[in-house]
């Protein structure tokens, strides 16, 4: 094992040509809003990375993907959370194109084909609000659905060209769950700055209003459940990926405070390997959960049990990695020292981003009562 080399050779495998682009452009400019960045992943056939090769995708296996991503939160944290909204945002089209009527392989191979960036617009960020409360709603219409609402932060809401959300779809009986494809050039998709943060800048996570969008009815999925209810099949998977490729990312961004640390040879041996050290166990545990789980194109055949229990074990894995990162973060920052912290703005921006998982759906505090229900036994797993 050598310290990020895997992960080196395989974004360099799935993403060729975008380190050494990324690793030329200075950082104060690959962490500004308008940076190059997302403009190269698109060069090197990022948006495909999940989409199956017969729809013009990468099809990389799920450990590939993990490592990947890893790798891309080491060269820019911003590039990093923008694009694994994107492939969180593609994750429910793919798990649901197996049985679907074929508008999504549709959808997936434009996706493919032309480099389309894609947005998540799932109801995250709101204090006092579950997860899996959308602040979408769509009003049945002749033809298909007026979606109004808004997502704010909103992580590539200045180039997307597709925003996927969950939103009610409001019923006399009871409120109807559905997800929602919206072009981004739609009439009545608004964009307006939020994100005043100075790190993760450049992922573009502002707000985004739909003012009555007209969506037709081929390009909304009705999940047949309302927000209150146990996580169904495409729910359960797309969240699985989230973990996942969400956690690989914060890895990334405190590996490179690492590695500066394994290189400063006035430390002892014994403060240059702990971070590394822990960084590789914490990445270990999203590995054994990534080669459980299927690819996401086959994962809607996939057993309700079978499910939770994976995005258990990836919630178990996630909450370590948020620890972890955090926690190595801090430790190099001490290590590197104030002349490092004064003349190399990344390190600080580094350390700030990596607290930031903690603040990702679902919350650890928020979700401990449903946590401890699930580990014993007493109710199925629930993210609020």
């Amino acid at each position: 094992m050598r310290f990020l080399q895997t992960e080196r050779r395989v974004v360099d495998e799935v993403f060729p040509g975008l380190a050494k682009n990324i690793d030329e452009i200075p950082w104060a400019e690959r962490e500004k809003v308008g940076n190059p960045c997302l403009g190269l992943f698109r060069d090197a056939g990022g948006p495909g990375l999940l989409i199956p090769e017969q729809y013009g995708g990468r099809g990389v296996d799920p450990v590939d993907a993990v490592r990947a991503h890893r790798a891309v939160g080491m060269l820019s944290p911003s590039l990093g959370i923008a694009t694994t909204m994107h492939h969180f945002s593609l994750v429910p089209v793919l798990a649901v194109a197996a049985i679907g009527d074929g508008a999504e392989l549709a959808f997936i191979s434009e996706v493919a084909r032309n480099g389309l960036l894609v947005a998540s617009g799932f109801a995250e960020g709101r204090s006092g609000q579950g997860i899996m409360h959308p602040t979408l709603v769509a009003k049945p219409c002749d033809g298909g659905f007026l979606v109004s609402g808004h997502k704010r932060p909103c992580s590539l809401a200045s180039s997307m060209d597709f925003l996927t959300a969950s939103a009610i779809i409001p019923g006399q009986d009871a409120d109807e769950l559905a997800f929602v494809l919206v072009p981004a050039g739609c009439p009545g998709v608004i964009v307006e700055k939020f994100w005043r943060a100075d790190a993760l800048g450049g992922a573009e996570s502002d707000s985004v209003e739909l003012a009555e969008v007209f969506i037709p009815t081929e390009l909304v999925v009705r999940a047949g459940a309302g927000p209150d209810s146990p996580l169904d099949t495409v729910q359960s998977v797309g969240f699985l990926w989230f973990e996942l490729l969400v956690s690989a990312n914060y890895l990334g961004v405190a590996s490179r405070l690492a590695e500066q640390v394994l290189e400063k040879t006035s430390l002892s041996a014994g403060l240059r390997v702990e971070p590394a050290l822990a960084l590789e166990g914490a990445m270990s545990g999203l590995e054994n959960v990534a080669r459980r789980i299927p690819p996401v194109e086959q994962s809607a055949a996939t057993t309700p049990d079978v499910l939770e229990e994976l995005l258990g074990q990836a919630l178990a894995a996630r909450y370590a990695a948020q620890e972890v990162a955090r926690r190595v973060a801090d430790s190099c920052f001490e290590l590197l020292g104030g002349i490092a912290f004064a003349t190399e703005p990344e390190i600080a921006q580094r350390v700030i981003a990596c607290h930031a998982l903690a603040f990702h759906p679902p919350s650890r505090a928020r979700n401990a009562e449903n946590l401890v229900d699930y580990l014993t036994g007493a109710a199925p797993l629930r993210l609020v």
